[in-house]
């Protein structure tokens, strides 16, 4: 097979975005897994949080300030978190995979990271919502970005039918010839909460 990235093919940064805790990560390693190349430094180590890896990249954190390196990413997949799309320059064209998970879930998962780390503090009275409102204003910076075009998916979804979850992964992202099959493969159920 080919390589998944070449001059033929699109000119556009591929970004994985949602809320943290909705399944970016994951998102980044099955479009690893399939081929694509990835834009990740390791500075946040995998955890029992996160065993599998965090895939992220420094410089979005500074997005806001600074989105020079962003040029050197074009045909590579990049996370960045839901709030920080709002300040994706526009002169570069994207397909963003928009991560989508219940937020009960969300804060759950959360809390259950806060208390690994040594945190005992409880959820703030309506972060629900918060959460909610970024979300949906983050969702709708994308439908009205002229540069972009935007897939939706459904961490519950995903981790219930991954196969089926990969090919709509793969059909967004045509031309690149990214295999459904490996991508799948990567999704992995969630770890139990102990007893």
């Amino acid at each position: 097979m080919a390589s998944p990235v070449a001059a033929d093919l699109p000119q556009e940064i591929v970004v994985v975005s949602g809320l943290p805790r909705s399944g970016t990560s994951m998102m980044m390693q099955m479009l690893a897994a399939a081929g694509m190349p990835v834009a990740t430094d390791d500075e946040r180590p995998p955890d029992p949080s996160n065993p599998f890896g965090y895939f992220e990249y420094a410089p979005v954190r500074r997005i806001v300030r600074d989105a020079s390196w962003m040029e050197a990413l074009t045909g590579q997949a990049v996370k960045v978190v839901a709030p920080l799309v709002r300040h994706l320059p526009a002169q570069h064209r994207y397909r963003v995979i928009f991560m989508l998970r219940d937020l009960e879930a969300v804060l759950l998962s959360q809390q259950r990271m806060l208390e690994r780390l040594g945190t005992e503090a409880s959820p703030a009275p309506g972060l629900g919502e918060g959460l909610f409102a970024a979300q949906q204003a983050s969702l709708r910076h994308c439908e009205t970005m002229p540069q972009a075009s935007l897939l939706r998916i459904h961490y519950e979804e995903t981790v219930a039918k991954p196969l089926r979850a990969a090919r709509r992964i793969a059909a967004f992202l045509a031309p690149w010839a990214l295999d459904p099959a490996p991508m799948a493969g990567a999704v992995r159920p969630p770890p139990r909460a102990p007893a």
